[in-house]
């Protein structure tokens, strides 16, 4: 399940603005580590972590401007996630408490700063869900994702979900990652996508492991995307 107000943060922030949250090092605050509810102008920056689903979580459309820079977040300090666990464990079976991220939403405005941040051995590293029927041009507007370094992801660096709006994911290196981007029946647009430098070197989980990467990007259409240039 997606964090909610009555789950543990070690902050839970609500109806609040204006305020950093900086400089902790952070161990096993579970489902995450700072929540937060309809609250703008949030930074969370220069966090030292291991363990938890979200690192931080938001919820809400009052959310928006918020700042996630600076950051280290490993999910898995054991590494059993990348070499042992099979995917579909993770992301539907026994081990799905992993499927989750540095930063993860839901129903929020947008205007989400990602940046200089490092992700090891996770599941996801950015996840952003929005109602489809309710969210397009409305929910995750103008989020940017740049000079990030994202390695041993299980599942997806980048995942909007329902809806996306004016996407720009730059200049983020990806050593290791199942699938970089996923648009996996999203809609809305338009997305920018460049200087991004990825590799492989190491294969994730067993041999009969039939999800084993990997991808730059993850497309289906169900959703309309946009048919012209900005």
């Amino acid at each position: 399940h997606l964090p909610k107000m009555n789950h543990f943060a070690f902050f839970r922030l609500i109806d609040c603005e204006g305020i950093v949250i900086e400089n902790f090092q952070v161990d096993s605050c579970w489902p995450c580590f700072v929540y937060m509810e309809n609250c703008a102008y949030i930074t969370v920056r220069g966090i030292k972590a291991i363990d938890a689903q979200y690192l931080v979580f938001a919820r809400g459309e009052g959310c928006h401007h918020i700042l996630i820079e600076d950051n280290l977040w490993r999910q898995d300090p054991t590494g059993t996630m990348w070499k042992v666990l099979n995917w579909e464990e993770i992301h539907h079976g026994s081990h799905r408490y992993f499927n989750g991220g540095l930063f993860g939403s839901e129903d929020i405005s947008g205007g989400v700063v990602i940046r200089n941040n490092t992700i090891r051995d996770a599941y996801n590293a950015i996840r952003m869900k929005a109602n489809w029927e309710t969210a397009l041009g409305r929910h995750n507007v103008n989020v940017e994702i740049h000079d990030n370094t994202f390695e041993r992801v299980r599942d997806n660096a980048v995942e909007p979900e329902g809806a996306a709006t004016n996407w720009w994911i730059r200049h983020n290196r990806l050593k290791n990652i199942h699938a970089w981007f996923s648009f996996d029946r999203v809609g809305g647009g338009f997305w920018f996508l460049f200087g991004n430098l990825g590799w492989f070197d190491e294969k994730p989980g067993q041999f009969h492991d039939e999800n084993s990467g990997g991808k730059v990007f993850k497309l289906h259409r169900k959703k309309p995307y946009p048919d012209d240039p900005p």
